[in-house]
């Protein structure tokens, strides 16, 4: 993992804490001073904390073996990661209570790819199934302060997307996932030299670009 100063261009920090395996996913938090999260091939997330990702403050696994795909630290709640992982589910943690996952969402076919915040409640994930879904948090309870002062919360189990979205073509690359919170808009890539976009109202494109091979 690697940590650079935009407006200089040093390197700030440098680190192997992923077993010598690829880290496929970082993120930033825009809430959180000093805080990020790294997403490998050996299974875990790694959240690290202090100038310069100066130590892992927690680790977690959500899919035992699995490789992490994609994570993000939420733009909208200062208390929330997701993470997409190869065992074709995507989880939301809450950060008081990594113990287990808040969430678990169970709706892709193959490995889940990417994984992304449309807004405090909506999450965004693509997968190889060549499919992106969306999916209603709004009903999923927060972590609680229990009676010994720890935050305790049961795993709720979201089968079935609030809408899933078809038209590009996945079935083996990373090819990439953008989300526009402001126009309710997702894009992403397809194996057929597409960019696709889709809007939330919509299961099918809205618009598509195709790239000409030859240039």
């Amino acid at each position: 993992v690697v940590q650079l100063d935009l407006e200089s261009g040093h390197l700030v920090a440098e680190k192997d804490q992923h077993q010598g395996r690829r880290v496929w996913s970082v993120s930033h938090s825009h809430l959180r001073p000093h805080l990020a999260a790294s997403g490998s091939e050996d299974g875990s997330v790694a959240l690290w904390a202090g100038r310069g990702l100066d130590h892992i403050a927690a680790r977690v696994r959500p899919g035992g073996k699995a490789a992490i795909t994609g994570v993000q630290l939420s733009p909208f709640d200062e208390n929330a990661v997701a993470v997409a992982c190869a065992d074709a589910h995507a989880y939301l943690y809450d950060l008081r209570m990594l113990t287990a996952p808040l969430v678990t969402l169970q709706g892709h076919a193959r490995p889940v790819s990417y994984v992304k915040y449309l807004n405090r409640t909506t999450i965004v994930t693509a997968s190889i199934d060549a499919t992106l879904a969306a999916w209603d948090l709004s009903s999923v309870p927060i972590a609680t302060v229990g009676a010994g002062g720890g935050y305790i919360s049961n795993t709720t189990v979201i089968n079935t997307p609030s809408r899933v979205f078809r038209g590009h073509a996945n079935h083996k690359n990373f090819v990439g996932l953008a989300v526009s919170p402001e126009d309710h808009l997702v894009a992403c890539g397809s194996e057929d030299s597409e960019v696709v976009a889709y809007s939330m109202a919509w299961h099918q494109p809205m618009v598509s670009y195709k790239f000409d091979k030859n240039n």
